[in-house]
């Protein structure tokens, strides 16, 4: 029993700890706004050529006016390191696999990883391979990152220090250098490739029949979007499986999900995803190519993308607008005065493994906060670093020669030609461009690296060792298209080249959905405008789950088959029959998945898969008889049953609304700590509209890393927003300044211009 006096003693401490932490945020809070509210009139950044501007509009987006390139990176640098340089410090030890040095044993594993791969080595070796213009962009870059830092090391605040993260780790960050920016392009370039673990998985399954291993993983489904047409349009007949000469296993059903337990079944894992698309004038109100962008990614605090536009003198005037990477000089994703471009994912296959014994290994030693430091062996085959034991990865990023990120070509290009040029030297991560130019011409063309496997291989299963590649594909070679009859071109991750092209590009494709749902959209409209073009952005429309559910209606209880009788597949965030649809779905899938798989060891919830909507499609196409042959058994009771379960845990789930069950929640890497870590770095999540299958594609922690609208002719009249702000300061009021417009969509483009009048301008010598 506690006495009396032991009683007030807990209390006063309790007490004395709340006044002292409400001290403390206060003290910290009036010490960051008090220094924040003055944004100096002069930067001193030295060595640049001519004294510059920068002029920052009311939502922080920056515009900088230079002379030359040379002088706009630097100015960059320092720009993007006053308001990111936690995020650049993060990137770089996450790419050389040196976070735990700074947070601890939580990211040994990361480390560990990178280390396997070899980045820190891989840049260093690059560095000294990249023609003289590289070289310079990343000199003048890293020289504006350090100047930031050289002013600002000793001082305290969000404009004055380096950021509270830095006080909190008690980390000072040491001189940025080219290396470390290389080092960032290869971990982004990781996060849009890693075909090789599909390599695995495709083997492990090789025990399936082939009619198995097509129908749960498709590469062809009537549903593609082809922007180069099949030659043969019956290489996946939709009911293969159910028409093939063998017959499976049979199995009976056999339910996994305990119908009293409604335990609710996980959103799928994120894919990766995004839309671009390009309109000629004969579908633009204003007679303008028109250009759209909205890479899916996780969404982060702070995000990806830096928005900046560039006002160059000379040697050529330029306006170059758009979106950087925070580690990179130049602009990635944009418009000049001539040209609009934009990138998704082609969602190739550039990764191999080969099988081979390991020739060489070296010792890592990886150093870890407050622990004693971790050693590791890395081994290494003749095609690379072994990920697994006995299976080396072949990957055009690890070698050294091949690194190459042509900014400046890219961004100052003026036509076709020139747009051509500077994307044959293009080496990140192999993607789609979409194209654009003031004389009203539009292209799509595919940029990286496409290796060429040995005779018999595909890359969809690991090669022998004693095979190797043969080389890359010759960029002369590379699918592209110019000015289709169509007036559009459209590209969302989806299968983009048929097979009346000798070329392979992948077996991996995402689903065909978005993309089919963007023509559907441009196709309506006889021509379109911005706020149309906006939108489509904003679109919440599942194709899939729409179909899958017009297909179930029959075996619903009335009172369901009521509600979705007239259901169009939108997934708005106070939609209760998205959560509904969903749920039915994600049961769907995984019962099929453990009926076709059963006493494999796997079922559709262990196995991620890129593109299931055709097979659950073409499952409910099929036939009773069809599916007796096929071993499914009755179809009729299996469905009952699946839907049975889901309307259980429709009823037992506690999240009607979509947007609760699937609500925005972006991440910051020391949010996830304590409740005072917490409460300084958390973000509130909030309810949001669309769905993983929708042109809005999202989950809780991803979806569109950037809405970008280009009116190739006004520069004036394109749009940006992003899932949260410029900065990555906890108290800048640029840190979340942009998330209302990008949760509830700016349909009257009324905010989201790229370039406002300026707030603030600051002189810079």
């Amino acid at each position: 029993m506690i006495s009396g006096l032991n009683l007030m003693s807990f209390k006063t401490k309790i007490a004395t700890f709340i006044i002292l932490g409400l001290s403390l945020a206060i003290f910290t809070a009036w010490r960051y706004i008090f220094i924040q509210s003055k944004i100096p009139d002069l930067i001193e950044i030295h060595q640049i050529s001519h004294p510059a501007k920068i002029m920052i509009d009311e939502r922080g987006i920056p515009t900088i006016e230079a002379e030359n390139l040379s002088d706009a990176f630097k100015i960059q640098g320092y720009l993007v390191a006053s308001e990111r340089l936690f995020q650049m410090e993060l990137l770089r030890r996450a790419a050389k696999g040196s976070l735990s040095e700074i947070l601890g044993p939580s990211t040994l594993s990361n480390d560990r990883w990178h280390r396997i791969l070899g980045f820190a080595q891989v840049a260093e070796r690059a560095w000294q391979g990249l023609d003289t213009n590289q070289q310079e962009a990343l000199r003048h870059f890293s020289w504006g990152v350090n100047r930031f830092i050289e002013i600002h090391e000793k001082s305290l605040g969000w404009k004055k220090g380096l950021g509270i993260e830095f006080e909190i780790l008690r980390v000072k960050p040491q001189p940025w250098t080219p290396e470390d920016s290389l080092a960032c392009l290869l971990l982004m370039t990781e996060s849009q490739a890693n075909s090789w673990k599909d390599d695995l998985r495709n083997e492990s399954l090789q025990f399936l029949s082939e009619r198995e291993r097509k129908f749960i993983f498709p590469v062809y489904t009537s549903a593609d979007q082809l922007l180069i047409p099949d030659k043969q349009s019956d290489l996946n007949d939709p009911l293969f499986f159910f028409k093939s000469n063998s017959p499976g296993r049979l199995k009976s059903f056999q339910s996994l999900l305990n119908p009293s337990t409604p335990n609710l079944p996980e959103i799928d894992p994120p894919l990766f995803g995004s839309n671009s698309w390009v309109i000629s004038p004969i579908k633009s109100k204003n007679g303008h190519v028109l250009l759209a962008n909205d890479p899916h990614m996780d969404i982060r605090s702070p995000g990806y993308w830096f928005p900046v536009r560039f006002v160059i003198k000379s040697p050529q005037a330029f306006i170059i607008q758009g979106v950087a990477l925070p580690f990179l000089p130049g602009i990635l994703l944009g418009q000049n005065q001539h040209i609009a471009w934009g990138f998704t994912n082609l969602s190739a296959d550039e990764q191999d493994l080969f099988r081979e014994t390991a020739i060489r290994e070296r010792i890592e030693l990886i150093k870890i906060r407050n622990h004693p430091e971790d050693r590791m062996r890395v081994y290494e085959g003749n095609h690379g670093p072994q990920v697994r034991p006995g299976y080396s990865l072949a990957w055009s990023a690890l070698d050294s020669r091949l690194v190459s990120f042509p900014m400046v070509k890219i961004m100052t290009a003026t036509n076709w030609n020139e747009f051509n040029k500077a994307f044959d030297d293009y080496r990140g991560p192999l993607m789609n461009v979409t194209y654009g130019d003031i004389e009203g011409n539009i292209g799509w063309r595919a940029a990286g690296l496409i290796p060429l496997r040995p005779p018999g291989f595909n890359g969809a299963l690991p090669i022998p060792g004693h095979l190797s590649w043969k080389g890359y594909l010759d960029q002369n070679t590379m699918p592209r298209i110019y000015n289709p009859k169509s007036g559009w071109i459209t590209t969302a991750n989806q299968r983009i080249v048929g097979n009346s092209s000798p070329l392979y590009i992948s077996s991996r494709w995402a689903s065909p959905a978005r993309a089919q749902r963007i023509n559907q959209l441009i196709g309506l409209r006889e021509q379109l405008d911005l706020n149309d073009m906006n939108n489509i952005q904003l679109d919440t429309v599942s194709i899939p789950h729409r179909d899958l559910i017009k297909l179930l209606i029959p075996f619903m209880p009335q009172e369901m088959r009521t509600l979705f009788t007239s259901w169009d597949g939108n997934s708005d965030r106070d939609s209760e029959l998205f959560t509904q649809a969903e749920i039915i779905r994600i049961n769907y899938r995984d019962e099929l998945y453990k009926k076709i798989l059963l006493g494999t060891g796997f079922d559709g919830s262990t196995l991620n898969f890129t593109n299931n909507d055709a097979p659950l499609i073409e499952s409910l196409l099929a036939s009773q008889e069809e599916w007796t042959f096929s071993g499914l058994g009755d179809k009729r009771t299996f469905l009952m049953e699946v839907i049975k379960i889901s309307d259980q845990q429709i009823k037992g789930n506690p999240l009607k609304k979509w947007g609760d069950y699937n609500p925005s929640r972006p991440q910051h890497p020391l949010g996830q700590g304590g409740f005072i870590l917490r409460s300084i770095f958390g973000i509130n999540e909030e309810p949001q509209s669309g769905n993983y299958r929708a042109v809005r594609a999202n989950q809780p922690t991803y979806g569109q890393s950037m809405r970008f609208l280009a009116d190739v002719r006004d520069l004036d009249a394109s749009t940006i927003v992003l899932p949260l702000g410029m900065s990555g300061h906890v108290l800048s009021p640029f840190r979340t300044n942009m998330r209302q417009d990008w949760i509830e969509g700016d349909y009257g483009l009324k905010k989201t211009k790229f370039a406002n009048p300026p707030r603030f301008v600051i002189e810079v010598r």
